[in-house]
């Protein structure tokens, strides 16, 4: 990573607020008109048809405007009769697992004790000595952006900019010094690399999470103290939350630049880092087969991109599509087609979210009840691997999830030895593929990896046991390795001494 100095970020928007003094401003990002006396400005060059490079961000320059295919001189953003609602875009299942979340003795316990170990207020020390502090005299568009957002999604905060040098495409809100500021930090390279309305979104996304209180559970701290400490519902009912808050925060994002593609575009930017049109994808054809897919019963191929945590996956993409297409983002920006009602949308948001729930939540159906026996057998198989014998290890295992599976498969588990565990679980594999779509497939060893990381430490032997149970349910291993990267699991083979010939 290159280094860049706060004072050459200073210098050059220094320069660019310089300009400002010399510049007419021909009309605001809100639509009121140019001054009548004041002769419009040229318009933007075209983009090169050889680099597809973007028209880049011009501090002293408060119209919007987006460059990919070369546009207009202005593009305004509608601004609501009413601001909107944070808490109105929150689906019904979010607020329920968040009650959920609230009313667990258990897990607010080791909330606070994590709020203990990990200063919130570390990063804002961090951003207020390292960060560049972005005003109107510095950078009026930069600042005319965050008032539209605040103007848009009803924003009590009072919002302070911050810029920090950086060559990746970064940006992230947090609390300021007291309840009614907020801090939000761009990196160097997300403003000069991305458009204006591409910069609407993710503030807009960011500035939701906290309006929304998001960050009462602070995603990162609480993956990288989880384990031994949480149960494996508590660990699934929290990330199942967070799925859905990240949901809400992403349609604020969409009602601040009011248009699906952009917000797409920004966030195939964010996973990818091109911003220049190089890369050989074409995101069209992409999200034309996205909306042909109306259940998990049709994800079929690319099935680990639907659990993703990336904002570009199929999953957070469909869900802001289908938002894109109601009554309610119909009303507040006058775009779209407004053809689905905000509770249509949820129930068809939930559906494909249902690939978060447990695989082994239900038994009361023959098929559930032989996926909870199998997940069963399969993690106490982990759980032996480092040679515990069955007896301790599924005492374990029952105080992790009691009720895991039926009845009777928890009493022929009482009889088994470890030694059987691997032949048992290839067994009970081969004759499960046959009554599952891959979408459950990958739920049970996500689920797996779960419990695994809830019972213990993890090490080599235990997680070649579950690289076993994936193998057996034609689970690519690299899911797996994905699983445990999202829950911040140590890499168990860090310490493995390199191999010689």
């Amino acid at each position: 990573m290159i280094a860049v100095s706060t004072v050459s970020l200073l210098e050059c928007d220094l320069a660019c607020a310089e300009r400002v003094s010399r510049m007419p401003i021909p009309g605001d990002i809100t639509g009121n008109p140019a001054d009548a006396s004041v002769p419009p400005p040229p318009p933007p060059p075209p983009a090169s048809a050889e680099d597809g490079q973007e028209r880049p961000f011009d501090h002293a320059d408060t119209t919007l405007a987006y460059a990919t295919p070369p546009p207009p001189n202005r593009v305004k953003i509608a601004l609501p009769h009413e601001p909107v609602s944070a808490a109105a875009l929150q689906s019904s299942e979010e607020k329920r697992l968040r009650d959920q979340l609230d009313g667990d003795e258990g897990f607010q316990r080791f909330v606070d004790e994590v709020r203990r170990e990990h200063d919130p207020a570390g990063e804002r020390r961090r951003l207020l000595r390292h960060g560049l502090r972005v005003t109107k005299s510095i950078s009026p568009a930069l600042v005319k952006l965050a008032e539209t957002v605040r103007r848009i999604v009803d924003c009590p905060l009072e919002v302070e900019l911050f810029v920090e040098p950086g060559e990746q495409l970064q940006v992230q809100a947090v609390r300021g010094s007291h309840e009614k500021q907020a801090y939000v930090c761009l990196s160097s390279a997300l403003i000069d690399r991305l458009p204006q309305r591409e910069l609407l979104h993710l503030m807009g996304v960011e500035l939701g999470h906290l309006l929304l209180g998001h960050d009462d559970y602070p995603l990162g701290p609480i993956l990288a103290s989880w384990r031994g400490r949480l149960l494996p519902e508590q660990i699934q009912r929290f990330l199942r939350w967070r799925r859905y808050a990240e949901i809400a925060a992403d349609r604020l994002g969409l009602f601040c630049c009011q248009d699906f593609q952009i917000a797409s575009d920004t966030y195939f930017k964010l996973a990818s880092g091109v911003t220049t049109g190089k890369l050989a994808f074409n995101l069209s054809d992409f999200l034309e087969q996205l909306t042909e897919v109306r259940s998990l019963d049709e994800v079929e191929q690319d099935v680990q991109e639907w659990f993703g945590a990336q904002p570009f996956s199929p999953l957070r993409l469909r869900a802001l599509e289908l938002f894109s297409q109601t009554d309610t983002f119909r009303r507040g920006t006058r775009k779209g087609v407004g053809i689905l009602s905000f509770a249509v949308m949820e129930e068809r948001v939930d559906e494909f979210l249902a690939i978060f729930a447990p695989s082994f939540a239900s038994s009361d159906d023959e098929v559930n009840g032989t996926v909870g026996d199998f997940v069963a057998l399969a993690a106490l198989r982990v759980a032996c691997a480092s040679g515990e014998p069955a007896g301790p290890a599924l005492a374990t295992l029952a105080t992790l999830i009691p009720d895991l599976g039926t009845a009777e498969g928890r009493e022929r588990l009482r009889s088994v030895e470890a030694q059987q565990l691997a032949e048992m679980v290839r067994e009970k594999s081969a004759a499960l593929l046959e009554q599952l779509i891959p979408v459950q497939r990958y739920q049970i060893v996500r689920d797996l990896v779960v419990i695994g990381a809830a019972g213990g430490a993890m090490d080599e032997a235990k997680f070649d046991a579950l690289l076993d149970a994936a193998e057996c349910m034609q689970v690519p291993l690299e899911f797996v390795e994905a699983v445990a990267d999202e829950l911040l699991l140590p890499d168990p083979f860090a310490e493995r001494p390199a191999t010689t010939t």
